[in-house]
């Protein structure tokens, strides 16, 4: 288990309790989407669980509890900077609505940029960066110019480790499309190609816990499909929550789905939220239901 809680009130002032977490656990090897109306707290959520704004009721919370190391009780974490900072370094990675690029650094740069800050081989970074955006960023690549090598990046015939080899062959800094990417500006792409940019760039992070919000707003929904897919690969040993208006891609994708009620003037995460992907059918208050059936909750819910 990566974060367990328990009657968790979330606000920005005393008064007025924007979520209400009566229970939620996120584990291991997983993809959650939360879903729900908007203003319910999704965003919220995000923030608090991301150590990004503390907006806990310090005082009156029963359980919660992070456990990517060693169990650490939020209070605890949150009121030491340099472990808090720690966390979001080394366990988290974001992807928000705003693709957050940096203008002044080149696709190449963009992709890498996080990953560098800690402290990995450069050589690796680039050969991942380069597999990724063969994955995601394929309508960058111009089949007249660039090399045999470089179009086996978008062949999906070939496992990732197939052309980390080719690449590692002729070396990344020889590749036509390394060069292209590393002097192409950021400025030159659309806001697909940027939103899927900053996908590449948040998956090549070494987090254990991937947030994001709203990542595919910018997305056709081929391409959504294409990110969330990618993303759910690289779920080995690591985990993502997902903040999505998209039932379709919940369904498709999720591994259990926390649909945020709203009760009372505030959102609301209890044992009746959640719905838990079970082959072929979704478990939801102890019955099983199909993909149709399990949208038609859902949409209630919302």
């Amino acid at each position: 288990m990566l974060i367990d809680l328990k009657k968790v009130n979330c606000s920005y002032n005393t008064n007025n309790v924007v979520l209400s977490i009566e229970d939620l656990q996120i584990y291991e090897n997983e993809l959650v989407f939360f879903i729900g109306p908007s203003g319910v707290g999704k965003s919220t959520l995000l923030e608090t669980l991301g150590l990004m704004n503390n907006t806990v009721d310090s005082y009156r919370y029963k359980k919660f509890d992070l456990a990517f190391q060693n169990k650490i009780d939020f209070k605890f974490l949150w009121n030491n900077n340099s472990l808090k900072t720690n966390y979001r370094k080394n366990y988290f990675s974001f992807i928000f609505q705003d693709d957050n690029l940096f203008d002044s650094m080149s696709v190449m740069e963009n992709a890498i940029s996080a990953k560098v800050i800690q402290s990995q081989n450069l050589s690796i970074i680039y050969s991942k960066a380069l597999v990724l955006i063969g994955k995601l960023l394929y309508d960058i690549f111009d089949k007249s110019i660039d090399c045999e090598t470089s179009l086996a990046l978008c062949d999906s015939n070939l496992s990732d480790s197939q052309k980390i080899k080719l690449i590692n062959q002729k070396t990344y800094q020889k590749l036509t499309i390394f060069n292209r990417l590393n002097s192409r500006s950021t400025s030159e792409l659309s806001g697909g190609q940027k939103q899927r940019l900053s996908f590449i760039r948040a998956i090549l992070t070494d987090f254990k816990l991937l947030f994001a919000d709203e990542p595919t707003g910018n997305l056709d929904v081929k391409k959504a499909e294409e990110a969330i897919y990618c993303l759910k690969q690289q779920l080995v040993e690591r985990s993502a929550i997902v903040v999505s208006h998209d039932l379709n891609l919940a369904i498709k994708f999720a591994d259990r789905i926390i649909a945020i009620r709203k009760k009372n003037n505030k959102g609301v995460i209890d044992i009746n939220s959640i719905f838990t992907k079970d082959k072929d059918s979704w478990n939801y208050n102890d019955k099983k239901y199909d993909d149709y059936e399990t949208i038609n909750i859902l949409q209630k819910l919302m």
